[in-house]
């Protein structure tokens, strides 16, 4: 699993060296700097994806080490860092171009979620840019259900109203609201995304509606806003988000109207309309939200598409990514037309590039494609994999227990800490702590 490739530029020591660390048990490749001369000479001699850059530095301000990092060919995208008394400087240099900014002293579940999200944005930006609009990722294909997509996407584009797009992981919901956006009145404006889970944290939420001064919803005014994951919003965010929609106009924290024309679209992970009789989401903000409502096609509805997908990303990652030409025989290509795909379109791109990455003969084999999609076997025992002794104190055998656990999981999702914590239930800060504790690697899913 590709990481991205961070530089982190303060002058104290301890913390570039904390969030060094903190980012490589996540998986990403980290340098730092602790000047800004320092950081510039890394940033000139390699291509970083991410700078986490500090607004003051002993020898050069944060602020026009910015401004020179933005005219670098393929310029990283940054975040910048700040105590509270250069806040209001941080939140100056979004406008200038910063992706985002975080406050110190820092959070450890603030800055995960920071980077995850820019690098995101970051990356869904470079898709968008290599494919037009009929051939995105997850619109690929010609099976009844993509043609279908395709053609709501242009009717819904130019209509004047909010658009709830609702399907699993990994089936192109943010692609599609990139789409409708392109094709609408207002390509070629601003096109930003919030997600829930900054709305429904209060600092972050003062960072895109402002407190006494407006904050960085504004910069999209005249296009689209997309807000993510919106079926798990709060009932604070729910209800700010109500009155928007019924008014016309977001509130700053100060109680001011925000001056913003954008539209909005809405991404739901889960069905909203179970929520809504169940109590958990309103019924008005539903209503207001669903007026257009586009739903997204797993892959497992429309698998004759999946030979034009191969096609499609067997090429991609050979042109951007230098690898060797593989293509997927008659017998594996029934492989894949016979599995359910539980993560959808992505989930078949990243099997494309880990066989890629592994390389090989020339054409896939049906074996092959059948161990790449087979889940990875524990290596405790087959009848009992989670077999504990019943003769230590209670304790032990619980760490016994959530070590085996978390180790097997990690394993399950090729260790990813997202996906891990979701399936446990747990915080991803909670299961970062716990991880440690059990001295379990982050990369391998092994005890050390």
């Amino acid at each position: 699993m590709s990481k991205a490739h961070i530089l982190v530029i303060d002058d104290e020591p301890d913390i570039t060296t904390l969030i060094q660390d903190i980012l490589e048990d996540e998986g990403y490749q980290v340098d730092t700097a602790n000047t800004g001369s320092q950081g510039r000479d890394l940033a000139q001699r390699s291509r970083y994806d991410l700078l986490l850059l500090d607004v003051w530095l002993p020898d050069i301000d944060g602020i026009s080490l910015l401004k020179e990092f933005l005219t670098l060919p393929q310029a990283p995208t940054m975040v910048m860092m700040s105590g509270h008394a250069t806040i209001e400087t941080a939140v100056e240099a979004t406008k200038l171009g910063a992706a985002d900014f975080l406050e110190k002293p820092l959070s450890l579940a603030r800055l995960l979620a920071t980077v995850e999200h820019a690098l995101a944005e970051r990356d869904l930006e470079r898709t968008l840019t290599d494919t037009d609009i009929a051939h995105q990722e997850g619109h690929i294909g010609r099976s009844p259900a993509i043609k279908a997509l395709r053609e709501q996407i242009k009717k819904l584009a130019v209509v004047d109203a909010p658009v709830l797009i609702e399907g699993e992981a990994g089936s192109g919901k943010k692609l599609a609201a990139y789409a409708l956006h392109k094709a609408s009145p207002e390509r070629g404006k601003p096109f930003a995304i919030v997600t829930a889970a900054q709305l429904n944290d209060p600092i972050t939420f003062a960072e895109w509606v402002g407190a006494d001064t407006d904050g960085k919803l504004a910069q999209a005014n005249g296009g689209t806003i997309v807000i993510e994951d919106v079926d798990t919003l709060s009932p604070n965010s729910q209800e700010w988000l109500d009155h928007w929609l019924k008014t016309g106009s977001p509130k700053r924290l100060d109680g001011q109207k925000l001056a913003l024309t954008a539209r909005i679209i809405a991404l739901a992970l889960s069905p909203i309309a179970p929520l809504v009789i169940q109590h958990r989401f309103r019924d008005n903000l539903y209503y207001r939200l669903s007026v257009l409502n586009l739903k997204m096609p797993p892959l497992r509805e429309r698998r004759e598409d999946i030979p034009e997908l191969l096609e499609h990303y067997i090429d991609h990652f050979v042109r951007q990514h230098a690898l060797k030409y593989r293509r997927f025989g008659i017998a594996a290509q029934n492989v894949l037309r016979q599995y359910n795909w539980p993560g959808n379109v992505r989930e078949l791109k990243n099997l494309v590039h880990r066989l890629l990455l592994l390389g090989g003969d020339e054409t896939v084999s049906e074996t092959e494609t059948q161990q790449a999609l087979a889940p990875p076997q524990s290596q405790s025992d087959g009848n009992n994999p989670c077999a504990l002794n019943l003769h230590l104190p209670l304790k032990e055998a619980r760490e016994v227990f959530e070590r085996t656990y978390l180790t097997q999981l990690l394993i399950n999702t090729q260790g990813s800490v997202t996906d891990t914590a979701r399936m446990a239930g747990l915080e991803r800060t909670h299961l970062y702590r716990k991880l440690k504790s059990l001295n379990i690697d982050l990369h391998t899913g092994v005890a050390i």
